[in-house]
């Protein structure tokens, strides 16, 4: 059953992949939006400084809005910091709560809402999903609750893919809605897709080592 659940959450990434600006995918692109921007949050608190808001917009960008703290190690923070979300989402179901893994996603977001999240949009969003995901995890089967976690998990710990072929084909490689990738290239010199490729790499590593563990884990 793990092997088979493996293989239909991957191929469900791939889905999510070709459809990821279609109404179908939407509630996933704002959440996976809404957790790279907590991994600028994060970075932030890592390096002394503080968040005054999380903001997604409609059209699935985001923006955080720091105070102090390292600009460079917070710029890197949304995409490195999606992916170790994403592996901890996705190593949900193997902890202690595993069988109420997606009532701990829940209450992350309700978390993430209350700490940095002001504007209306987003806050209506937010409890909306959390209250599904309450729903949800109160409902489902320990197998739902492991492909649910491993499909969110998957697509935050490759987001850089599913941003970088968002931009491709939808106004170019270069074109960017998020400006992290620019505003390095501008702080340290280093050519913006250095940035993406370097970040590329590392989601695709950590995904890779999480799909190990998962054909060598024996629930």
């Amino acid at each position: 059953m793990t092997d088979r659940n493996l293989w239909i959450s991957i191929l469900m990434f791939i889905v999510a992949w070709y459809l990821w600006r279609s109404l179908i995918i939407y509630p996933l692109r704002l959440l996976v939006t809404l957790l790279h921007e907590c991994g600028h949050a994060l970075a932030a608190a890592l390096t002394g400084g503080s968040t005054e808001s999380i903001r997604v917009g409609i059209r699935g960008n985001g923006c955080t809005f720091t105070l102090r703290g390292s600009r460079l190690i917070i710029l890197n923070g949304g995409y490195l910091g999606s992916v170790v979300l994403g592996a901890f989402v996705y190593l949900l179901p193997y902890g202690h709560f595993g069988h109420h893994a997606i009532i701990v996603l829940g209450i992350l977001l309700s978390l993430i809402t209350v700490l940095w999240v002001r504007d209306a949009f987003t806050f209506i969003f937010s409890i909306s999903l959390s209250l599904a995901l309450f729903f949800v995890g109160w409902r489902a089967s320990y197998e739902t609750q492991m492909f649910i976690a491993r499909f969110i998990g998957s697509c935050c710990i490759l987001y850089p893919i599913l941003t970088i072929n968002s931009h491709f084909r939808y106004g170019g490689l270069m074109r960017r809605v998020g400006t992290d990738d620019q505003e390095l290239a501008k702080l340290t010199k280093i050519p913006a897709i250095a940035w993406q490729l370097g970040w590329l790499i590392f989601s695709i590593f950590v995904f890779l080592i999480l799909v190990r563990f998962t054909l060598n884990s024996t629930i």
